[in-house]
């Protein structure tokens, strides 16, 4: 309501002009409810998150939990820029990775961030605009996941010991189902020794290389055997030439 002085038939009076602000004030409530969600969810999170400015690369805001994993107080976090969590040998490479992205959509990235005790943690990074302040912005969520990546290459590291072990054995070797005895594997010598092909025992089970006289007994052996304790047993295999050899 605005009221306006006016001289209404040479006496004193005011004009009231009346506007309906409903909508607006509805607009108004809806966008404090949804600043307040949004602030909720940033400082609950449990993944570090940060609002950077697009242009600067200057953080604006940082949550609880990007202060505990970084080890940077909120202070110095805002007198920061994107390109100081970075390790020097990754700050051009960033700086120019920003600088040909399109802003306008969303992101995601992996790559590495350097905390405040030097340490360098491997990174997924996702990100998207958003509007801070009235400054174009992006609104940044980051996980972790230096551990994933070390257990990735141990289990890496692993089976390629395991192959090596397998593959380069002089012995011949070879991995067989318990239950079906199909063959799944064999290594070298066990292609050059018997003289099937891969292809050949990829197609056999462990019942193919007995003499048919052992093979009750051997069926015998494995419906009763406990497929975790290791065995050394005396057979005879038949090579693919016929030639039946003794083996343990």
């Amino acid at each position: 309501v605005t009221a306006q002085p006016f001289v209404f038939n040479g006496r004193q009076a005011r004009m009231i002009l009346i506007d309906d602000i409903t909508e607006r004030r509805r607009a108004e409530q809806a966008l404090q409810e949804s600043e307040r969600r949004y602030r909720y969810l940033f400082e609950s999170s449990p993944l570090p998150m940060w609002v950077r400015e697009k242009e600067t690369l200057k953080f604006l805001a940082v949550n609880d939990a990007a202060v505990s994993a970084y080890g940077y107080s909120r202070e110095e976090f805002l007198s920061m820029t994107a390109l100081e969590i970075r390790p020097p040998e990754d700050m051009s490479r960033y700086a120019k990775m920003i600088s040909t992205q399109n802003d306008a959509s969303d992101r995601y990235a992996t790559g590495k961030h350097r905390r405040k005790d030097g340490v360098v943690i491997d990174v997924e990074v996702t990100s998207r605009p958003f509007e801070f302040d009235g400054r174009p912005a992006r609104l940044t969520i980051v996980h972790d996941i230096t551990e994933k990546l070390r257990a990735e290459w141990a289990l890496h590291e692993s089976e390629q010991r395991y192959r090596d072990l397998f593959d380069l054995n002089p012995s011949p070797m070879w991995v067989y189902d318990v239950q079906t005895l199909a063959i799944l594997a064999v290594n070298e010598s066990a292609v050059r020794q018997y003289g099937y092909a891969r292809e050949e025992f990829a197609a056999m089970t462990i019942l193919d290389m007995r003499p048919p006289e052992d093979v009750p007994s051997l069926l015998e052996r494995a419906r009763g055997r406990d497929p975790a304790v290791m065995l050394v047993v005396q057979a005879r295999h038949v090579k693919k030439d016929g030639t039946v050899i003794d083996v343990e």
